[in-house]
C-alpha cells in the first residue's frame, strides 16, 4: 500500500510539472528557434506575437501591444471585363477594354467616415504579356452607388528590377496600390451595390492585368 502511495504522489508531481511547463511552438525548442536563421526566428516570433494577440483578444489593444481589430476589407462579389483573357487574368490595354467589379456595401455601414480606400493588386507590363519592372501612373477607376459617381486614381507600383522589355513570362508583372485619397460612401436608398470600373488606354500605352481579386475596399 506504501508503495502505491508513493507512486500515485510521484504521478502528481509529474502533471503538476509538465502543467506549468511553458509550450515551446510547433513542438520546437526554444535552443532550435535561437539557433535557427535570423528570418526564421523573425517569421517564428510574429507567429508568437499573433498567438499572443488571439489569446488577447478580450483585452485593451494598448496594453497588449496587440494591433486593434476594427479594420475590414470588402472583396468583390463579380467582376466582368471584355479585355485579353490569358491564364486566369483579363489584360485592360486599349481605348475599347473595361473591367469592373461589383461590391455588396453592406459590410461598410459601420466604417468611419473617410477610411475606405480602393486597394488593387494587379500586373503591370508595356504591352499585353509583356516586359518586366513597369509601373502605372495615374490609372483611373470610377465607383457607382446609384446615381452616385467619384473617380479615384492609383498608382499601380512595380517594384522588380531589372526592367525588361521582351516577354518576361510572368516575371516582374506584379504591381499594387491604392487610391489616393478615400472614396465618399454616400448612402443610397434602397442600394446595396458599388460598382467600381477601369478602363483603358493608360499613360505610356501600359496594359494591366485584373481579376476578381485585384480590387478591394479597405476600411476601419
Amino acid at each position: 500500500m506504501e508503495a502505491v502511495g508513493v507512486a500515485f504522489l510521484h504521478d502528481v508531481a509529474a502533471s503538476i510539472q509538465d502543467a506549468i511547463r511553458p509550450r515551446q511552438p510547433h513542438g520546437r525548442s526554444l535552443g532550435s528557434l535561437l539557433a535557427a536563421p535570423a528570418d526564421d526566428r523573425s517569421g517564428a516570433a510574429a507567429r508568437l506575437h499573433v498567438a499572443h494577440c488571439v489569446a488577447h483578444s478580450s483585452g485593451d489593444a494598448r496594453r497588449t501591444g496587440c494591433p486593434s481589430a476594427s479594420i475590414g476589407v470588402d472583396n468583390a462579389s463579380s467582376f466582368t471585363s471584355n479585355g485579353t483573357s490569358s491564364a486566369g487574368w483579363t489584360w485592360v490595354h486599349d481605348d475599347m477594354h473595361t473591367a469592373s467589379w461589383t461590391f455588396n456595401i453592406t459590410s461598410l455601414e459601420s466604417a468611419k467616415r473617410g477610411s475606405v480606400h480602393l486597394n488593387v493588386d494587379a500586373l503591370v507590363s508595356n504591352r499585353v504579356e509583356g516586359g518586366s519592372g513597369y509601373s502605372a501612373e495615374r490609372v483611373r477607376f470610377t465607383a457607382r452607388c446609384g446615381d452616385a459617381r467619384q473617380t479615384k486614381t492609383v498608382k499601380l507600383v512595380n517594384a522588380f528590377r531589372p526592367m525588361f522589355a521582351g516577354n518576361s513570362l510572368g516575371i516582374g508583372w506584379a504591381a499594387s496600390g491604392h487610391s489616393s485619397s478615400p472614396l465618399r460612401m454616400v448612402k443610397v436608398a434602397a442600394t446595396t451595390e458599388i460598382t467600381v470600373t477601369t478602363a483603358g488606354p493608360y499613360a505610356r500605352d501600359r496594359a494591366i492585368g485584373f481579376r476578381q481579386s485585384s480590387v478591394s475596399l479597405g476600411f476601419s
